[in-house]
């Protein structure tokens, strides 16, 4: 190699040092801004000429809702209430394009259109339970700018499985106390009291529908932020038998009404199963083998999941079914669309769940409405949106 093209070699890594280290400045520069910022007001209030969202009407052929219960489609599109019992919340994370996209999101479920945005939390992944919250964030407060900047950078490498926080949270959005995640955010549920928590991540890996991935999921104190519970400790038992295998993982956590019991995914040999835990003998029992991400009906009475009905890897496809618990029969729901989510019931009739717009990796997602029966039909509830956490009225 000449001596000059050696000198135009070392002027080249020198620009792309200086390159580097303007990028980690200007993303420090962005976060600082982001955190001043966020000293402002915790809420921020819209009107219905700031909707999210707007839900289609129902079909012509379809009647309209009577007597007790109001049909969440209808209710969004501005229909009046009947006003026997005031309504219940919608907490959810926005995904749309812009100022408010991650922001954690509440409004009325009787009024979709009247959204109230945290200023200071931007979630992955968000529960709700007994005037306290709880949000899976990118470095607890950090707003989605910061993090393309960082994920645009070599540091993105770094930060990817260690730059999450579960942050506690109250109805006002105001933050409590955080704790760092191990992990991609993936899974939250709180108990019906809102003293538990089960939090989910990925260690490695990034989808259900690959082989490659590996998970923690634990139980955590909500007054206290402390984590009680990492379920790998749990012995593992089917029908009778201990279940033992290096490969285990758990993922998808619902509570019981005691709390004491809750039921989660166990995933091992290729295998999906539903088993329940419980918490202060550090056990699990396998009660049904196919099901994953179990989310307990409010009567205690079902779980749905969703069931792997084909392929691994990119054809994956699940299927949302329902689970009797007294007698383990199984039926499948009205979507026929792959559905990659812990389903979220709005009632015991009906539950909640977020699809992506399109096929495309990084895609909007919108929350669909489902009737909890064979013969039920989805319907679009909300644009833009995913993670939804339902606060019946009175709670």
């Amino acid at each position: 190699m000449s001596q000059g093209d050696r000198r135009y070699r070392n002027l080249f890594l020198l620009l792309c040092a200086g390159c580097v280290l303007m990028t980690v400045l200007y993303g420090l520069m962005v976060v600082r801004r982001s955190r001043s910022s966020s000293a402002t007001s915790p809420i921020v209030s819209t009107g219905p000429s700031q909707t999210p969202a707007e839900a289609p009407a129902a079909p012509p052929n379809e009647p309209a809702s009577s007597g007790a219960k109001t049909d969440v489609a209808t209710i969004a599109k501005g229909a009046p209430v009947a006003k026997a019992a005031p309504a219940g919340r919608l907490y959810f994370v926005t995904n749309a394009v812009g100022d408010t996209s991650h922001k954690l999101a509440v409004a009325p479920l009787d009024a979709l259109d009247k959204v109230n945005y945290s200023a200071e939390l931007s979630c992955e992944r968000v529960d709700f339970s007994s005037g306290k919250g709880l949000c899976l964030a990118w470095d607890g407060t950090v707003s989605p700018p910061v993090k393309r900047t960082v994920q645009n950078s070599w540091m993105a490498l770094m930060a990817k499985f260690t730059g999450y926080s579960a942050v506690l949270f109250d109805e006002q959005f105001r933050p409590g106390w955080s704790i760092k995640l191990k992990g991609l955010p993936n899974r939250v549920r709180l108990s019906p009291n809102g003293r538990l928590a089960g939090i989910t991540v990925f260690i490695s890996g990034e989808s259900y529908a690959s082989l490659q991935f590996s998970t923690r999921t634990t139980i955590v104190d909500i007054p206290s932020g402390e984590v009680l519970a990492d379920l790998e400790s749990f012995a593992v038992t089917r029908n009778g038998a201990v279940l033992q295998s290096p490969d285990f993982n758990f993922w998808g956590v619902t509570f019981t009404k005691d709390e004491n019991r809750f039921y989660a995914t166990l995933w091992t040999k290729r295998k999906a199963y539903i088993v329940e835990c419980d918490l202060a003998k550090r056990t699990a029992n396998v009660i049904y083998e196919g099901g994953e991400c179990p989310s307990l009906s409010p009567d205690n009475k079902r779980v749905a999941f969703k069931k792997r009905f084909s392929g691994i890897g990119i054809i994956t496809h699940w299927r949302i079914c329902l689970l009797d618990l007294k007698t383990l029969t199984e039926t499948p729901l009205g979507e026929t669309r792959s559905v990659d989510d812990q389903v979220e019931w709005l009632d015991n009739d009906r539950i909640l769940y977020a699809l992506p717009q399109h096929q495309a990796p990084g895609t909007s997602t919108d929350i669909w409405m489902l009737p909890a029966a064979a013969d039920g039909s989805p319907r679009l509830l909300l644009k833009d949106a995913f993670s939804p956490a339902v606060v019946p009225s009175g709670n």
